[in-house]
Formats: structure tokens, C-alpha cells, sequence
């Protein structure tokens, strides 16, 4: 038997399809240039951006000022956070309330959601998960309460 090898980490990085590879290689070989810079040699990467944001706005039905590339899901992440508790502070919002019943939500969807696909030890496993990630969220929203305490003072 013959055997196939499967990649299971595509959460971290996936293969890039052949397409892909071939629209971007000009930009790793020839316009490699920095697309914040202020130099010439920046215009076509800058360009190139732009023109996808415009692409990915477009097929979203949203505009290119709604669009940002990031380098990683923990960027992403951090701008949903930082973005969400800067929100609910503009409206005078208690972030601590807010977080904690969306994190308990969220814990009951991962549970109810892995239970009848992997078992118990997996929602175990999910909840634990969670709980870290309430604790981090805690005292991340802890974080954002006195640096905006100190930036008012």
C-alpha cells in the first residue's frame, strides 16, 4: 500500500497555488520595494496593493478604505480586540461585562460544537482553551482601562 502524505497544519501555513506564485513573483524578485516608502522604487509595490485591496473590496461589496492586509492571524486578532475594546470605550460601554458574556458564549459554542465531532476530551480540551483565553482577554481589557487611564491623567 502505498502511502499518501497528508499536510495537517494548513492553520499555519498552506501551499501557495501555482497562480498565486506567478502573480507574485515580480514582487519578490523585481518590485520588492517597501510600499510605506517614500521612494520611487516603492511606487510599483504600493500600486500592487492597492490595486488588490480595490480587488478584495470589490468582490466583498465593500470599499478599499474597509480593507487591511495583515501579516498573520495574531495580527488580525489584535486588531479585532484592540479595535472592538477602542469601540465600546467610545461609547462609554463597560468592556469588562461585554467581554466576559461574549467569552462565555464562546465557550459554550466550542463545546457544543466539538462534543459530537471529536468527543468529550475534546470539549475539555476546547473549554480549558477558552478559559485561558478569558483570562488573557481579562487582563488584556485590564491593560486597555489603565493605559487609557494614564493617557487621560
Amino acid at each position: 500500500m502505498e502511502k499518501r502524505f497528508v499536510y495537517a497544519d494548513n492553520a499555519a501555513t498552506t501551499r501557495v497555488s501555482d497562480e498565486v506564485v506567478a502573480a507574485m513573483l515580480p514582487y519578490f524578485t523585481e518590485y520588492y520595494g517597501n510600499p510605506s516608502a517614500v521612494y520611487g522604487f516603492a511606487g510599483k509595490a504600493k500600486t500592487a496593493i492597492e490595486n488588490a485591496r480595490a480587488q478584495v473590496a470589490a468582490a466583498l461589496g465593500a470599499t478599499p478604505g474597509e480593507i487591511y492586509f495583515v501579516s498573520c492571524g495574531t495580527e488580525a486578532d489584535n486588531w479585532a480586540l484592540k479595535g472592538t475594546a477602542r469601540m465600546l470605550a467610545e461609547k462609554g460601554l463597560k468592556l469588562w461585562k461585554m467581554y466576559k458574556n461574549c467569552t462565555i458564549v464562546t465557550v459554550v459554542c466550542l463545546i457544543l460544537a466539538f462534543v459530537p465531532i471529536l468527543g468529550i476530551l475534546a470539549a475539555i480540551v476546547a473549554f480549558i482553551a477558552a478559559i485561558v483565553l478569558l483570562v488573557a482577554g481579562i487582563l488584556y481589557i485590564i491593560f486597555l482601562y489603565q493605559a487609557q487611564a494614564s493617557l487621560q491623567s
